[in-house]
């Protein structure tokens, strides 16, 4: 299955993570089991 890039957010991304604004995703087995929510940035 292909999947389409979303330039626009991909380069939101870039520009948050260059700012500093991320977060490192530090999974437990129990969390990638149950897989993940998406989280928008400043919330």
């Amino acid at each position: 299955m292909a999947v389409k890039l979303n330039r626009k957010g991909f380069a939101f991304g870039k520009e948050l993570v260059n700012e500093g604004r991320s977060v490192r995703d530090e999974r437990d087995v129990r969390s990638v089991e149950r897989g993940s929510t998406i989280r928008r940035a400043g919330e």
